[in-house]
């Protein structure tokens, strides 16, 4: 404790060898700020005083006449020091309480909320719902954050576990009731931007976070395999028509360059007005006459190598059906003429038509 008072000095009672005792001691109590654990008893108005009670935390404090006010906080283990007002009474305090209904008790106690008190304080769960604040037992009061220009309720994920958190004390706030105001961001949300804590390997590859984000190096690990779904590399038309790449997936327009995909196939009524029933890069088929069809590509095959396959059947009444034999008469690209035959070669309009054609 470096803490000293003379009093009043009687030069013709105080010799020489005392007076200087006297003042070396009032020195080294100018010079450590009247450091001690209790406040000066020879206090006046701007004395200023380094409370060292709550050692290594220091407060350096002014008396203003009336009360001592704390100006800032040293922490001495740390070389550390901060601005500090009423509200503020410790560096990130640790708060307690549930997830939604926090306290917090500073290393120095707050006796009543006023306006602008500042406090900094660190969450130790996720709030699920709207969050209230009881500051050395003083009494709840809502955590709200600014929306549009307004202090709104908190929402689940506004507040994160082991992020830390400043608030203003606004009495005006949470329609005049008062409330602790964030300084911080809000949370982002799926309708609102803002603060949104990463993901790590194991949450990502979890999919069951709806709060946190994925970075590029959480991506790696989302990679899809035979056993995990994931997130998978899209094939190029030409690597799926080489079917041999294990790594990556074909998509909706990359399909049909598989050697073993029908590129185009057609179900369609051959008897009297054709009619498809349902197809695949069929654009339309053109009747030439009985048995006889050019069926028109959506897609042009890349060369004229490709097979046509099918079958037909016509309903020849109780309950007979004549069979449709396929044949290829002229491939392009873009059309296939093809021709039907009963199994006596006479030509016939099939009212069952089934054609597929394979090919690159």
């Amino acid at each position: 404790m470096s803490q000293s008072d003379f009093g009043t000095i009687n030069p013709t009672a105080k010799s020489g060898s005392a007076l200087a005792t006297d003042l070396m001691a009032f020195r080294d109590a100018l010079h450590s700020s009247h450091k001690g654990p209790t406040a000066p008893s020879y206090v006046v108005t701007g004395l200023v005083w380094l409370d060292d009670a709550l050692d290594p935390l220091w407060l350096y404090k002014i008396y203003d006449g009336t009360s001592w006010i704390t100006m800032f906080a040293v922490d001495s283990s740390t070389d550390r020091a901060w601005p500090i007002n009423p509200g503020e009474k410790e560096r990130f305090p640790l708060a307690g309480g549930t997830a939604n209904a926090l306290t917090l008790t500073p290393a120095v106690a707050m006796t009543a909320y006023a306006d602008m008190d500042v406090l900094t304080f660190e969450a130790a769960s996720s709030n699920s719902a709207a969050v209230t604040m009881n500051v050395s037992n003083i009494g709840a009061k809502a955590i709200r954050k600014m929306a549009a220009g307004a202090d709104v309720a908190l929402v689940a994920g506004d507040i994160l576990d082991g992020v830390r958190y400043t608030a203003n004390y606004d009495t005006a706030a949470n329609a005049g009731a008062g409330a602790w105001v964030l300084v911080n961001e809000p949370s982002a949300t799926l309708t609102s931007p803002g603060v949104v804590e990463l993901a790590t390997d194991a949450e990502a590859i979890a999919k069951a976070d709806a709060v946190r984000a994925l970075t590029p190096s959480n991506l790696a690990a989302l990679g899809a395999s035979t056993t995990l779904a994931g997130l998978v590399e899209l094939a190029t038309a030409a690597e799926v028509a080489t079917g041999t790449d294990t790594a990556r997936a074909p998509s909706v327009s990359t399909m049909g360059s598989h050697q073993g995909m029908a590129k185009a196939w057609v179900n369609f009524n051959g008897d009297g007005t054709v009619a498809i029933r349902d197809s695949f890069n069929v654009t339309s088929i053109t009747d030439n006459g009985v048995g006889d069809y050019t069926i028109n590509f959506t897609t042009a095959f890349a060369n004229a190598n490709y097979v046509m396959v099918g079958s037909g059947r016509d309903d020849a009444g109780a309950g007979a059906y004549n069979l449709g034999l396929l044949q290829q008469i002229t491939l392009t690209t873009t059309t296939a003429n093809i021709r039907t035959r009963a199994v006596n070669n006479t030509a016939l309009d099939c009212d069952t038509f089934h054609v597929a054609g394979f090919g690159d």
